[in-house]
Order: structure tokens, then C-alpha cells, then sequence
């Protein structure tokens, strides 16, 4: 129904109400930034995630060394209205100094003497990261990821006596784990024209760097074959260190391109905590959704967490801005990837209440006052505030 325009007590002025909530629709695009220390997952490239299991499937399920970030970044997926949830802009940072784990073979199937480790960030486009190369070597092995975990190689040229059979044209490739367990094993070729039986590609690049789920190999074409079998041989260890705060910085310059990248909400670990808000102040159509750290509010009493906010915000952060909004909490929650409770920084789940709310309401939805909704699967919450620490923060301020 048209609405009917009502005169005013202005001569020749009418006013007409009208309701624009069935006209104007929500934002369309809930995009959150995100940054996380993950051991697997392309490094240094934007993946965009709209479910836990796309994260389970880019990224693998969380270690305990990693699960804190990890769950902290899949907190906004608890959040869905009919099935539409957050689209996540999720970035993974790693140390500069990791390394891959690699094993150089020479032509008579013996180990290079210099298996150099080497960088590769990029599981799925890795010849665009080749490592130095070792001119001696036919085959340089190395792990998939930076990761301190040890594999085993063995390379199978004369199957007499094993219970498998080569063509004259092939070898195997076999994969074990630290303990010499055998994990699987690649029937493959030198020829990068070579097929199998079936007609697809078993050159030994293709097979095992688009199948295995641990290693990378490459191959020099200089060399053709392998004279004699290479018994189980560790890949030297690479090395995996947990980004520092320039790796993160050098990450989150990836979103600093306004028509590349739609962000409403940046939730990044608290070592860029001011970098994140001075991006947001740059790009001027986002905000940050911070935590104070968990330590200043967990096992400590009200008081005591107060004076650590006030510190934190005050001192440690020091910023006046409209483009950040403080969560200072903590949840107890349960890690069930690692079967074990965890507290967890309470700003993911106030970014996945925010995305809740905009796909319910207007773009313009008051931010201040409302009750955006409950915290999901929370056993327990760092702190209870009551109203009189809510003013006492104002008032500090």
C-alpha cells in the first residue's frame, strides 16, 4: 500500500512516511579479513572461506600449536541466518625463516650430499617457488609445507623380489613416515610425455605433486633414469617458526587494495592489533574487531582486569579511533580438534554476531545499545561485568 502524504504546518509542505526495509536490502557481502598461523595452506594468499570445512579443507585441522588463531577465525562461522554466513578473506602467515624439509638423489640412486633446504609457499602453483637446485641431483625431494616433521623416501628401479612389477619405463616412489611406517606408494615415469595404462600423465612430477599429501618433487630432465634403488632415506628436517609481527604486517598488505578486496570486519592476533586499525582508518570502509589479551582478563579478579583493559587501551594500543571496537573478554570453549578446552579471545564471536545482525537488519544498524544475540557453545566467560565496569571504562577513557 502506497503511503498516504500528511500535510504539515508548513504551507505547501507534505510529509510522507515511508518504509524502506523491504526495498533496501542488507549488505550483500559480509567479508571479514582474517590472519592465521596455520602449518598447511597456501602462504601469503587470500583464500576465501564462507564454512569450516572449506577451512578444514585449505588449511587441515588445527594442531595445538596452532588451534588458538585457528579457532579464533572459525568462531563467525557459528553465526548463520538461513544458511548464508560470513565470506572470510583468510590470509596464512608464516615465519620468514621456515624452510622445507628436502632430500637431493643422484642418477645411481645415491643422496646428494648438499639436500639444501628451501622455501615453497604455494602447494598448488610450486614452480613458481623452485628451490635452488642442486645440479647433481636427478630428484629433489621436499616436503609440501614449511614443517619440522620427518618423511622417508625409498626408490624402487628393479621390483625383482618385492610384490609389485615395473615396466621397463617406470619406478617407484615410496613415502614413509618418521617411524617407517609406509604411507603410499607412486608408480610413476622420467618421461614427461609418459602415460599409464589408462592414457593420464604418470610422469613423476604430475602424480606426486598433484596427489601426495606430504611431498613435492622436482625433476632435472637433464637426467632420465636411475641406476639402482634408493633404500628408505629421511628428508632433512625442515624448519617451521610461528610468524613474527612483520610477517604479518607483510601479509595484511594484501588488503589494502579497496577494489580487490570488499571488508567490512578485520580480525587479526594482537601483535597487529595497531597496524590493523591504521588500515582500516586507510581504507575508511572497515572497522577492527580486537581482544584484549587473554592473560589480562583470565584467572584474575575484576579489578585487576579492569586496570589491564585500561592499560591495554590506554597505553599499549593508544589510539583514538571511530574504527575499532574493544572486546574485553575472554570464552572457555571446547577444542574439538584436540579434545580439550581452551580460553579463546571473545573477538571472533562479536565479528560473527555483527555479520549476524547486518544480514537481519540495515547496513546502518545502530552499533551502540542493542542486544546483538548470545554467544554460541561458551562454557564459561573470563569475566562477569557488571554495568558500574562498563562506566568505570567509559569514564577511563
Amino acid at each position: 500500500m502506497a503511503s498516504v502524504p500528511t500535510k504539515v504546518g508548513i504551507p505547501g509542505v507534505y510529509l510522507i512516511q515511508q518504509d524502506f526495509s523491504t526495498r533496501i536490502s542488507p549488505i550483500s557481502a559480509l567479508n571479514v579479513a582474517s590472519f592465521i598461523e596455520s602449518r598447511f595452506g597456501e602462504a601469503n594468499y587470500v583464500h576465501r572461506c564462507t564454512s569450516e570445512t572449506d577451512l578444514i579443507t585449505v588449511f587441515k585441522e588445527p594442531d595445538a600449536d596452532n588451534a588458538n588463531i585457528w579457532l579464533l577465525n572459525e568462531r563467525p562461522f557459528h553465526y548463520k541466518v538461513q544458511g548464508i554466513g560470513a565470506t572470510m578473506n583468510i590470509i596464512r602467515v608464516i615465519g620468514e625463516d621456515c624452510t622445507n624439509g628436502a632430500l637431493a638423489v643422484l642418477p645411481n640412486g645415491t643422496v646428494a650430499s648438499a639436500s639444501t633446504t628451501a622455501l615453497i609457499n604455494n602447494r598448488n602453483e610450486i614452480d613458481t617457488f623452485l628451490p635452488t637446485y642442486d645440479e647433481s641431483a636427478i630428484l629433489k625431494f621436499h616436503t609440501r609445507y614449511p614443517t619440522d616433521a620427518i618423511f622417508k623416501i625409498a626408490i624402487v628401479v628393479d621390483a625383482t623380489g618385492l610384490d609389485f612389477v615395473l615396466d621397463t619405463d617406470e619406478l617407484a616412489v615410496e613415502v614413509y613416515d618418521s617411524e617407517g611406517t609406509f604411507l603410499r606408494r607412486h608408480i610413476v615415469s622420467l618421461d614427461p610425455a609418459g602415460v599409464d595404462g589408462y592414457g593420464l600423465s604418470n610422469y613423476i612430477e604430475t602424480v606426486i605433486n598433484e596427489r601426495d599429501d606430504d611431498i613435492i618433487v622436482f625433476h632435472d630432465t637433464t637426467y632420465s633414469a636411475i641406476s639402482a634403488n634408493l633404500a628408505a632415506t629421511s628428508i632433512t628436517a625442515g624448519v617451521y617458526n610461528a610468524p613474527e609481527k612483520a610477517d604479518y604486517v607483510t601479509a595484511m598488505a594484501e588488503f589494502e587494495n579497496t577494489d580487490l578486496y570488499d571488508i567490512q570486519y578485520i580480525l587479526a592476533p594482537e601483535i597487529i592489533h595497531n597496524e590493523c586499525i591504521t588500515l582500516a582508518e586507510t581504507r575508511e570502509d572497515c572497522s577492527v574487531r580486537a581482544g584484549v589479551p587473554i592473560t589480562d582478563v583470565v584467572g584474575v579478579s575484576r579489578a585487576t582486569a579492569l586496570t589491564n583493559i585500561q592499560t591495554y587501551t590506554g597505553t599499549t594500543l593508544n589510539r583514538n579511533t571511530s574504527y575499532m571496537g574493544m572486546g574485553a573478554n575472554a570464552i572457555y570453549v571446547e577444542d574439538k580438534f584436540n579434545r580439550k578446552k581452551r580460553w579463546l579471545n571473545v573477538a571472533g564471536d562479536l565479528i560473527g554476531l555483527r555479520v549476524q545482525q547486518n544480514l537481519r537488519n540495515q547496513a546502518w544498524y545502530s552499533e551502540g545499545g542493542p542486544n546483538y544475540g548470545m554467544l554460541k557453545d561458551v562454557i564459561a566467560l573470563a569475566q562477569d561485568w557488571q554495568p558500574s565496569d562498563q562506566r568505570d571504562l567509559i569514564l577511563a577513557k
